[in-house]
């Protein structure tokens, strides 16, 4: 069976093409808003809107939006209740981000709280829509359907939509960073990777082995027009808001996250081991046996010049999962990336094993696994919370960690076969030119 008879290489489209399937998948967002809009029960929905919408009002007043007071009287004007949206223990929805982030949900404030939700969820749809079809353009080697497939139906990206978190728009600057960058629009590449750092505890990997990468391949106008935007970024922030490097920090320290109280809804290694009751000197020690060969083995792709920047995007997203601090299951999105391109390597000729694999076979255990278990998973966590700590806050999140520990081992496996039938970065450049 030839792979490419399942999954044909598709052509770099024209402008026109392009602006054809934004187009659709905008119409496409819309009308899944407005549906969504008519069955939703609108007063529950993406709770962590408030505080992006109060950081952006603590901007416009010159103010920190780490600040803690502000924070507060704003979201308690809006709704928030310590009782029940912040479990007993919030009295408002922290703001732990850069202020760039905030910045953006400036120009949503002249339409009111109820329409500044409305235009979040839309945004929120329109860029999971976007970095699906980002995904098609970019990764060779897979059917036209798969990545619609893998986002649009996850558990995941439903958690971030319906929440209101910041996750999808992470998803999106990653999936856009690298197809500029895959077709040597290094300006718009670095623009764009600058951006990335709206989370920098899930991003800070991607971006400095992408940075690395660069070096290495000597994309020196990428460099540059990275290290000018996060210049802007940083000075204009710091021309607004003296001193918000240290407020942010800060605010973890004054507002700690959930997961210092409940660790088991975090779905990073850190979190996981901290789940397990390990403390002090075991916890540290099977957190870096762990992150130490992560790190390594990210370090040395993007610092070997051979390295397909795939490699080095699909890895830096999975590490960040094992070293961070925090993440949770809605921040899993972004692993659509490592898996497809897992995916893509396995239908490859040269590193398939088994020829007798059908493609189908392959993708039918991948939608099993990565889109129809973690909806069963949730359902029989919800039962068992049901039986067992009824009054309870969370679910066990932490059980999802499989996820990544799984794209991670089939990664490493598959890191020792040969190079992926992806076209090279020179192909593209020849076929854009």
């Amino acid at each position: 069976m030839n792979p490419a008879a399942d999954s044909p290489q598709r052509s770099n489209p024209t402008w026109l093409e392009i602006a054809k399937h934004v187009g659709f998948l905008t119409v496409l967002a819309l009308f899944l808003v407005w549906g969504g809009r008519q069955v939703m029960p609108w007063n529950k929905m993406f709770p962590d809107f408030i505080s992006f919408w109060a950081a952006g009002k603590i901007i416009v007043l010159g103010q920190s939006p780490y600040d803690v007071t502000l924070q507060t009287n704003i979201q308690r004007a809006y709704g928030w209740d310590k009782a029940t949206d912040g479990f007993g223990l919030y009295d408002f929805l922290p703001y732990y981000y850069p202020p760039w982030l905030g910045f953006l949900w400036v120009g949503v404030l002249p339409l009111g709280f109820e329409a500044g939700k409305l235009v979040s969820f839309f945004l929120n749809v329109e860029m999971a829509l976007l970095a699906a079809y980002l995904l098609n353009l970019t990764i060779r080697g897979i059917p036209g359907w798969a990545p619609y497939v893998f986002v649009s139906c996850s558990l995941f990206t439903l958690a971030t939509i319906i929440l209101g978190q910041s996750s999808i728009l992470v998803f999106f600057l990653t999936a856009l960073a690298w197809m500029l960058l895959e077709r040597h629009w290094d300006r718009a590449g670095g623009f764009v990777l600058a951006w990335l750092s709206v989370k920098p505890q899930l991003t800070v990997l991607l971006i400095g082995a992408v940075l690395v990468w660069l070096i290495r391949q000597k994309r020196y106008t990428a460099l540059i027009s990275f290290l000018i935007t996060s210049g802007l970024l940083v000075g204009i922030s710091s021309l607004m808001l003296p001193g918000w490097l240290a407020d942010m920090f800060n605010a973890l320290r004054i507002t700690p996250p959930p997961t210092e109280h409940y660790p088991w809804i975090g779905n990073t290694w850190f979190l996981v081991l901290r789940s397990m009751g390990l403390e002090g000197a075991i916890l540290w020690t099977c957190y870096l046996a762990v992150t130490v060969p992560i790190l390594g083995i990210l370090v040395k792709a993007a610092a070997t010049k051979k390295t397909p920047i795939e490699s080095v995007v699909g890895l830096g997203v999975l590490a960040a999962f094992f070293v961070a601090p925090y993440a949770r299951h809605y921040d899993f999105p972004v692993l659509v990336i490592p898996l497809l391109l897992m995916a893509a390597k396995w239908l490859s000729a040269p590193a398939r094993t088994d020829k007798n694999v059908h493609p189908t076979l392959l993708w039918g255990c991948l939608i099993v696994g990565f889109v129809i278990v973690p909806y069963v998973q949730m359902m029989l966590l919800a039962h068992l919370k049901e039986i067992h700590d009824p009054g309870g806050k969370f679910l066990v999140e932490c059980s999802y960690f499989w996820v990544p520990t799984l794209i991670l081992i089939g990664w490493l496996f598959l890191m020792r076969r040969p190079p992926s039938a992806t076209p090279s970065m020179a192909a593209k450049a020849a076929q854009v030119a």
